[in-house]
């Protein structure tokens, strides 16, 4: 599944899939997502660490959704 993240506020994001679902929150607090609706159950494995950097997190979500994460201006 593909995501497009976007910054809601400084420090967080907002992962939405390309139908425009919610699927997730990620803050910079230890950078931790929190996913949403439907694709939650998916995502919990990511939901249970802290990562170092965005990127990680995008990382960490693509490999277990096997898709990819754009990000948005």
């Amino acid at each position: 599944m593909d995501f497009d993240v976007s910054r809601t506020a400084p420090g967080h994001w907002v992962l939405t899939d390309l139908l425009g679902r919610p699927a997730g929150h990620i803050g910079t607090r230890l950078f931790r997502f929190a996913p949403v609706g439907q694709s939650g159950s998916a995502l919990r494995e990511v939901a249970s660490h802290t990562f170092e950097s965005l990127d990680n997190v995008l990382r960490a979500v693509e490999i277990v959704s096997r898709g990819s994460c754009h990000l948005k201006p």
